[in-house]
């Protein structure tokens, strides 16, 4: 068995809002502490990620974030591009036919070849030596995925092309995408949830979708668990006990209700997700900058995941 850092490639998704791109710089921190030199990919983004580390927006080529931490900003124009020159081999040609407009109108129109390039970059810096790493590729690579519904969409394309393209170089490398995509053994998906009954009913509708396609499992990571969750009985007790207290009574019912609701879904979900390993990340109230949570995040996930364990069984 391989635990998790041990994968090649780890996609980190969930729901918009639940704290993902920190998770995905946590996970690389943690990496990167255990001597693992990571590659770590945001699809498309406004450039959160390198607000976590303290640096400018990410651009295609890879740059280093921090000791053993490169980053890059996939967007489907960079990835088209670098997908024809590997192609055609030379600048100038592509000019030639890619910025025609025509060429470029239809490009634009063709459903998931953006979403396929891009794959194909992720799945090309497992392949070739990089210059930003010195010699060999990296240890491991760490994909800041869209929202759930994206990230289906941009893991499952290659699948989409190799069932329906005709024989030829497009269905022959989409099949090797796929093939690495979807083993087991190489990558794991990390879906990011609160306890919080919208986020959690995604993350079982996505965690499905994942499975019916054939994409890796693997851990399931709750953010922003209150403390206090594991004495909601005695919260309630207090609830009933001070109602005659009418400020401190709305306040301990407020935390009480909330608490309650919180344990409700933590139940579904481990409930529902038996062979998922589930990873409570409790609520960090930071005062000044939100980066400040990689660290502590990171911390607590290299505490939580032993290191011989699967994170997924099948």
């Amino acid at each position: 068995m391989r635990s998790l850092l041990n994968k090649r490639t780890i996609y980190v998704t969930g729901k918009g809002g639940v704290g993902k791109t920190t998770t995905a710089a946590a996970l690389a921190k943690w990496a990167a502490s255990e001597n693992r030199r990571v590659l770590l990919f945001e699809i498309n983004s406004q450039g959160r990620l390198p607000a976590i580390f303290g640096g400018p927006p990410l651009g295609h080529a890879p740059r280093e974030l921090a000791p053993g931490i490169w980053g890059a900003n996939i967007n489907p124009r960079e990835s088209m591009h670098e997908y024809a020159l590997l192609v055609l081999k030379f600048e100038l040609l592509y000019r030639t036919i890619f910025r025609n407009k025509l060429v470029d109108y239809f490009l634009t129109a063709v459903p998931s070849l953006a979403e396929l390039c891009m794959t194909g970059k992720i799945w090309h810096h497992h392949q070739v030596t990089g210059e930003y790493l010195g010699t060999p590729p990296p240890d491991l690579i760490i994909v800041d995925c869209p929202a759930s519904g994206h990230a289906y969409t941009l893991l499952h394309t290659p699948k989409v092309i190799a069932e329906l393209t005709p024989p030829g170089p497009m269905k022959e490398n989409a099949q090797k995408m796929w093939d690495y995509f979807s083993s087991p053994y190489d990558a794991a998906s990390v879906f990011v949830t609160l306890p919080e009954e919208m986020p959690v009913n995604e993350t079982l509708e996505f965690e499905k979708k994942f499975r019916d396609a054939g994409l890796p499992g693997g851990p399931v990571i709750i953010n922003r668990v209150l403390p206090g969750y594991e004495n909601a009985a005695r919260w309630a007790a207090a609830r009933r006990n001070i109602q005659q207290l009418d400020g401190a009574a709305r306040m301990v019912e407020s935390h009480a209700i909330r608490l309650a609701r919180q344990q409700e879904q933590m139940d579904i979900l481990r409930q529902r997700l038996p062979r998922h390993q589930v990873v409570e990340i409790p609520w960090i109230n930071l005062e000044e900058e939100q980066h400040e949570a990689a660290l502590p995040v990171a911390t607590m996930l290299s505490a939580r995941f032993p290191p011989d364990q699967e994170p997924f069984s099948d």
